[in-house]
């Protein structure tokens, strides 16, 4: 999924978010309940698998956590909301979000 930064090499920690929440969803047994659990199982087999770097892999793990204090079942919507406050976009570019229109993501109405 993430192919933008070679094993070892920094990586954004919301473009790994993208391809944890990816994996937790594809490795769930219901992917309409997707649990903390799935999603931090997800992360450390993606960034074993990728040779993410400490610092990112934290981050993302930190984010993972804040995440996970919102009820709502919906991870792809909690992501959004996150970055929404961590990272505000200009009303150009959020039409234009690739994080926000994931192709046959699952768990998504």
């Amino acid at each position: 999924m993430l192919t933008s930064a070679p094993p070892g090499r920094a990586v954004d920690p919301w473009k790994l978010l993208l391809d944890v929440l990816g994996t937790a969803y594809s490795r769930a047994s219901d992917p309409d309940q997707v649990q903390l659990l799935d999603v931090l199982k997800a992360h450390r087999r993606v960034c074993l698998a990728r040779a993410v770097r400490r610092p990112v892999a934290d981050e993302a793990y930190r984010i993972v956590l804040r995440l996970s204090l919102d009820q709502d079942p919906d991870w792809w919507a909690k992501l959004d909301a996150e970055r929404e406050v961590s990272q505000p976009v200009p009303r150009a570019a959020a039409a234009c979000r690739p994080w926000a229109s994931i192709a046959g993501r699952a768990g998504s109405p």
